[in-house]
């Protein structure tokens, strides 16, 4: 068996909810691709999933971040929008 990186739409769900994600695929025996790891990943279009590739390749050039000794932990730096609570 072989997989790969690939951007899967899932087409089973309805038309307004589609959307495409980069995921594991996984191949049989004769080439076909036959099933998919939940996927880490989407986008509501090819464009933003593109995107996305673009910034995960810039991320492989900047300094590994170690947690917890290269983030601050203060109450006060939890307040950026969006950003999961992480301190407990």
């Amino acid at each position: 068996m072989t997989w790969n990186h690939r951007i899967v739409c899932d087409t089973t769900a309805p038309t307004a909810e589609r959307t495409f994600a980069l995921a594991e695929v996984y191949y049989n025996g004769n080439g076909l691709p036959h099933a998919y790891c939940e996927p880490f990943t989407h986008g509501d279009s090819l464009f933003e999933v593109s995107e996305l590739v673009a910034r995960l390749q810039l991320a492989t050039g900047k300094p590994v971040l170690y947690w917890p000794q290269d983030f601050d932990l203060s109450r006060e730096a939890t307040t950026t929008p969006n950003a999961r609570e992480i301190i407990s």
